[in-house]
């Protein structure tokens, strides 16, 4: 199967991979044909940093494009503090907050939160990037439940 790489220098990288082919083996094809260091690329989908573990088909909503991002300039760790307790996120300067939430959420195993993040005491409006905010590496967002229910996934 094909999947596309797009970098932020606007080059596509076009890859020919198993289907099984997990994002570990995906960033060690790019480190051989392309010479990147393993420790530099990130693949997104979408907003979100892919789990290496995961393979391209579990990322359906995708249609097979990802996005490449190489050196550590825009991969920063934030914590997202929540009732007391310190969730680490390694997250790009692009991410939208709705997919920090996100990432947050699906780390935590919750299913259904509805919640805000705030940044030095200001809520963060959803479809902005970190990077308009200045948040930046090591940076504590605080998580603010507004209504509804928590459900934990069992």
């Amino acid at each position: 199967m094909k999947i596309c790489l797009h970098a932020r220098n606007n080059e596509s990288i076009e890859l020919e991979v198993h289907p099984k082919d997990t994002f570990e083996r995906i960033k060690e094809i790019i480190h051989t044909e392309r010479g990147i260091p393993i420790d530099k690329i990130q693949i997104f989908a979408g907003s979100t940093v892919v789990d290496d573990s995961l393979t391209p088909s579990q990322y359906s909503s995708c249609s097979g494009t990802f996005y490449l991002v190489t050196g550590r300039d825009d991969v920063i760790q934030i914590t997202v503090i929540w009732d007391g307790q310190d969730t680490q996120l390694r997250v790009s300067r692009q991410e939208s907050v709705e997919g920090v939430l996100y990432q947050f959420k699906k780390l935590l195993g919750i299913k259904q939160v509805r919640g805000a993040l705030s940044f030095n005491g200001k809520c963060l409006a959803s479809k902005k990037p970190l990077k308009s905010y200045g948040i930046e590496e090591g940076a504590n967002l605080e998580f603010t439940m507004i209504a509804g229910c928590v459900d934990i996934i069992d």
